[in-house]
C-alpha cells in the first residue's frame, strides 16, 4: 500500500514544474483575454529586463535610458540611415575663412587696403567677401571658403617690403601659458611687441612679435628664467607671413519648439556647450572648445565659430553635442518627487516614469520632423525568459530583446521575426597605463594572448560574434583592416618572462616579490558581461598549462563604469561594451594630453605617432585623408594595446512576424517605407518611426499606410 502511494508521488513531484508552466500559461492568457480592451492598440510595447536609472544626456547611462533618452531629444546633427551627416536641429551650415596681414606702418597698410579695394573685380576669382582695418598695422581679409590658396595669392600682390614678419613663439608651462604672455606684454619694457595670443590649452599657448627682435629675445628669456617654479618650456618657431584661422556658421531650423512650446533658440546652444563643459563627462565637446577661439551668436537661429587653427573633422563634434533648453529642466530621476518635468525637442514625451511601474512615452504632436505614427511607446520590466514568451504570443508586448545564444530558436519559429543590427558592439578589456603593472606593453599583450575570443564567440555568443579587424563603425569605409590578436598562450608566457614575471610563488606569478594580481571592473546589471569576465578570470589564471594572473571581479554600477570612462575613477583593468564609432576624430580618446580627470584618454596612453596621427587627422578636410590616417591610427593602437579588443556582436529584437515596419516622415520626399533594422547604422537609429501593424489588418506592406514613396 506504501509503495504505490510513493511511486504516485514521486511521478507527481517529476511533473509539477510542468504542470505549473501550463498553469502560468493559461492564467496569462486568461487575464489577456480578460483585460483586452484595456490593451493600447496604439502603442509598441517593449519588454526589458533591467530598471532604467534615468535621463542624463550629459551622462553616459544604462542601454535603455540611451534609448528613451534619443526619443525625447534631438541633436544639431543626426546620420542618415545610410550614414550620411544631416540636419535635425540645425537647418544648414557654411564654411569660412580669415587671413591677417602684417604690415611694417600705418602708412603702409591704408595704402596696401586701397589697393585691394580697388582690384574688387578680383576677389570673386579669389573668394573674398570683405576686408578691413584692424589695429595699426594688420588687414583682416574674409574668404568664403574654409580652405583656399587666395591667401598666399595676396602675398604676391602685396609688396613683400611693406609687409611685417612675424615671429612665432610657443609657451609650455605648468598652467595660465595664455595668461603669462599677456602678463608680460603688459608689464615688459618690450611686451608692445607681443602682437597675437593664443591659448591651445591651459598649459600651451602660442605668440606672435614684431618688432626689434633681439631685445625681445632677451627680455622674455629674462622673465622665464625668474619663475622656475612655472616650469616655462619657451620655443622661438620662426617666421610668419600671416596668421590664417577658419570659422563656421550654423542655422538653427525654424519654428523647432520645446516640448513646453518655448522657442528653439542659439540660447539654447550656448547653454548646452557650457554645461557640457563642466559636466567633466563629454570629452569630445570639451577637448574640441580648446580648438574654438569664440563663438557669437548672431540671430536668434544662428551662430559663428572662429576657430584657432583649421579643423577638418569640426562637425563631429557638434554632433555629439547634447542640446539642453536654457529655461527647464533637462534630466529625469524615477525615484525622486517634486522634479519639475524633462524638457526636451525629441519625437515623445514622458507620460508616465515611476519606480516598478511601466514607462510610457507620448509623441510629440508637434514634433519639427513630423509626428511619429505611433502614438506610444511603453517599456515593461519582465525578468523571467519564458514569461516573456508567453506574454509576446498572446500579443500583450510587441518585442523584446534577445539573446545572442536564443537566436538559433527563435529564428526557427514560424511566427517570429529576429531583426538584427550591424555588429557594431564592441567588446573590449581597457588597461590602465598609470598601473605599473600595465606600463609594460609586453604585459598587456601577454595578456591579451593569453585569451581565446574565438573559443568565447562560440561558448557565450553561441558563434553569434566575430573576431575585431577594425576600432571604427564599418560604415565609416575605413579600408585597411587589423589582424586579431592571436591566441598564443607558450608566447604569452613568453612575454610575461621577458617582462620580469618569471617566478612562482605560492601559486602566483611574481616579479621580484610583486604578485601580478589586478582588478577588472565589470558591469553588474549585464549578465553576458559578468559571464565574459569570468571566463576572462579563468583564462588568466592558467595561461595554457602554465600559472598566469589571479585576478579579481569588480562589480561596478552604470554611474561608476561612466565616471571611469571619463577618467574620473581610479581603475586596473576594465571590462567595457561600445558602439564602434563612426566619428573619425578621435583626438579626445587617445591623444596625449587628454588623458586626467574628465577627458577621453582614461587608460592613459602617451605616444607621440599617435598624437602626430590624431592631430593631422582632426585637421585634414579631404575625406580620403581622413580614412587613410584612421586606418593606420588604428594600426598604432593595436599595437600598443592601450585596449585588448576580443570581440563584436550585434544587437537583435523579437517581432511577430510581418507586423513591424518603420515610416519614416523625416525625409524631403515624404514619407518613406523600410524594413525595421534596414539601415546602416544601429537597429534603434529609426526607433521613433516604428510603426506597429494591428492585427486584424491584413499582413503585409500594404497593411499599415496608403502606397509611400520609396527612397
Amino acid at each position: 500500500m506504501i509503495q504505490p502511494l510513493v511511486r504516485w508521488l514521486r511521478i507527481s513531484l517529476y511533473f509539477l514544474p510542468l504542470l505549473l508552466i501550463v498553469l502560468a500559461y493559461y492564467f496569462v492568457a486568461s487575464m489577456a483575454r480578460t483585460e483586452r480592451e484595456a490593451v493600447d492598440p496604439d502603442a509598441i510595447t517593449f519588454a526589458i529586463t533591467t530598471v532604467p536609472i534615468g535621463i542624463d544626456p550629459l551622462t553616459q547611462q544604462d542601454p535603455i535610458s540611451e534609448e528613451i533618452e534619443s526619443l525625447l531629444f534631438d541633436r544639431l546633427l543626426g546620420r542618415s540611415p545610410e550614414m550620411k551627416l544631416e540636419g535635425r536641429l540645425a537647418e544648414n551650415w557654411s564654411y569660412g575663412s580669415t587671413a591677417r596681414y602684417f604690415f611694417r606702418s600705418q602708412e603702409h597698410r591704408d595704402h596696401w587696403l586701397k589697393e585691394l579695394g580697388n582690384a574688387k573685380a578680383r576677389w570673386h576669382g579669389w573668394g573674398i567677401e570683405r576686408i578691413s582695418p584692424d589695429g595699426e598695422i594688420e588687414i583682416l581679409v574674409d574668404f568664403n571658403t574654409h580652405h583656399t590658396n587666395a591667401k598666399d595669392e595676396l602675398l604676391g600682390f602685396f609688396a613683400k617690403e611693406d609687409m611685417a614678419e612675424l615671429i612665432k613663439w610657443e609657451l609650455q608651462m605648468k598652467d595660465s601659458a595664455a595668461e603669462s604672455v599677456r602678463s608680460f606684454a603688459e608689464s615688459a619694457v618690450e611686451g608692445w611687441q607681443v602682437r597675437r595670443i593664443k591659448a591651445n590649452s591651459v598649459n600651451q599657448a602660442e605668440f606672435y612679435t614684431f618688432g626689434k627682435l633681439e631685445r625681445f629675445r632677451r627680455e622674455v628669456a629674462i622673465y622665464y628664467d625668474t619663475k622656475p617654479e612655472l616650469k616655462p618650456v619657451l620655443k622661438e618657431v620662426g617666421p610668419v607671413s600671416y596668421l590664417f584661422s577658419t570659422r563656421m556658421t550654423m542655422n538653427l531650423r525654424n519654428g523647432v519648439r520645446w516640448h513646453d512650446g518655448k522657442p528653439f533658440t542659439v540660447d539654447d546652444v550656448m547653454h548646452s556647450l557650457s554645461m557640457a563643459k563642466d559636466s567633466q563627462s563629454q570629452p569630445v565637446v570639451t577637448s574640441a572648445l580648446e580648438s574654438i577661439e569664440r563663438i557669437e551668436p548672431r540671430r536668434p537661429l544662428s551662430f559663428t565659430v572662429y576657430y584657432k587653427k583649421p579643423i577638418g573633422r569640426t562637425l563631429e563634434m557638434w554632433e555629439e553635442l547634447p542640446i539642453l533648453p536654457a529655461h527647464a529642466v533637462y534630466f529625469h530621476v524615477p525615484n525622486e518627487t517634486g522634479l519639475p518635468p524633462l524638457i526636451g525637442t525629441g519625437p515623445f514625451t514622458i507620460a508616465e516614469w515611476e519606480a516598478e511601474r511601466p514607462i510610457r512615452l507620448e509623441r510629440n504632436e508637434d514634433y519639427f520632423r513630423g509626428k511619429p505614427e505611433n502614438q506610444r511607446f511603453v517599456y515593461e520590466r519582465v525578468l523571467e525568459a519564458r514569461m516573456r514568451r508567453i506574454l509576446f504570443q498572446i500579443n500583450s508586448i510587441d518585442s523584446y530583446e534577445a539573446k545572442p545564444t536564443t537566436y538559433e530558436n527563435l529564428q526557427n519559429r514560424e511566427n517570429f521575426d529576429l531583426v538584427k543590427s550591424p555588429p557594431v558592439f564592441h567588446t573590449y578589456i581597457a588597461w590602465n597605463l598609470q598601473k605599473e603593472v600595465f606600463a609594460d606593453v609586453r604585459v598587456r599583450e601577454a595578456l591579451a594572448m593569453a585569451v581565446d575570443r574565438q573559443r568565447m564567440i562560440d561558448d557565450l555568443l553561441d558563434g553569434n560574434g566575430e573576431l575585431v579587424d577594425q576600432l571604427f563603425h564599418p560604415g565609416a569605409n575605413i579600408d585597411s583592416k587589423v589582424s586579431p590578436v592571436p591566441f598564443d598562450p607558450e608566447e604569452s608566457i613568453k612575454l610575461l618572462e621577458s617582462a620580469g614575471w618569471n617566478s612562482i610563488r605560492y601559486g602566483t606569478r611574481h616579479k621580484d616579490r610583486t604578485p601580478l594580481t589586478f582588478t577588472l571592473a565589470v558591469i553588474g546589471g549585464d549578465e553576458l558581461q559578468r559571464d565574459i569576465a569570468r571566463s576572462l578570470l579563468s583564462q588568466w589564471r592558467r595561461i595554457g598549462d602554465k600559472v598566469g594572473a589571479q585576478v579579481q571581479l569588480h562589480i561596478a554600477s552604470y554611474a561608476e563604469l561612466s565616471k571611469l570612462r571619463h577618467g574620473n575613477v581610479d581603475f586596473d583593468a576594465a571590462l567595457m561594451t561600445e558602439p564602434l564609432t563612426w566619428s573619425l576624430d578621435q583626438y579626445a580618446n587617445w591623444h596625449s594630453s587628454e588623458a586626467g580627470p574628465g577627458k577621453g584618454n582614461f587608460t592613459s596612453v602617451k605616444d607621440q605617432e599617435v598624437d602626430r596621427l590624431l592631430e593631422a587627422l582632426r585637421a585634414t578636410y579631404d575625406d580620403s585623408e581622413a580614412r587613410k590616417l584612421a586606418g593606420e591610427l588604428q594600426v598604432k593602437l593595436l599595437q600598443l594595446q592601450p585596449i585588448s579588443p576580443l570581440f563584436r556582436r550585434d544587437s537583435a529584437r523579437v517581432f511577430q512576424r510581418d507586423r513591424a515596419v518603420v515610416v519614416d516622415k523625416s525625409t524631403k520626399q515624404g514619407p518613406v517605407r523600410r524594413e525595421v533594422g534596414e539601415n546602416r547604422v544601429s537597429l534603434t537609429h529609426d526607433l521613433a518611426w516604428w510603426v506597429k501593424i494591428p492585427q486584424e489588418e491584413p499582413i503585409g506592406p500594404a497593411a499599415i499606410l496608403p502606397p509611400l514613396n520609396k527612397p
